[in-house]
């Protein structure tokens, strides 16, 4: 089965891209109770996945219960916020 995983990056050497400039600088230019709308969004989407919802998420694309446990325990050091299929 294919897919693939999201990671956070923290590698410093990364640059924003251009529309991530425009998009900060938007949010800092918006009002107070909209950046913590928007602040809260994002805390809750960028939050790491737990153990079961690593298993769960490759157990839905297809990866047996064993290794999908097996898969999720080894990962679980990880703040990983999303598990997608490729092409998603």
């Amino acid at each position: 089965m294919a897919w693939a995983m999201l990671l956070w990056c923290t590698d410093q050497t990364d640059q924003p891209s251009r529309g991530s400039i425009k998009a900060l600088d938007a949010l800092k230019a918006a009002p107070p109770e909209v950046r913590a709308a928007a602040l809260a969004v994002l805390d809750q989407v960028s939050a790491p996945l737990t153990e079961r919802q690593l298993a769960g998420a490759f157990r839905a694309s297809g990866i047996g219960l064993l290794d999908a446990k097996r898969m999720a325990r080894a990962l679980r050091k990880l703040d990983i916020i999303a598990v997608a299929p490729r092409g998603l």
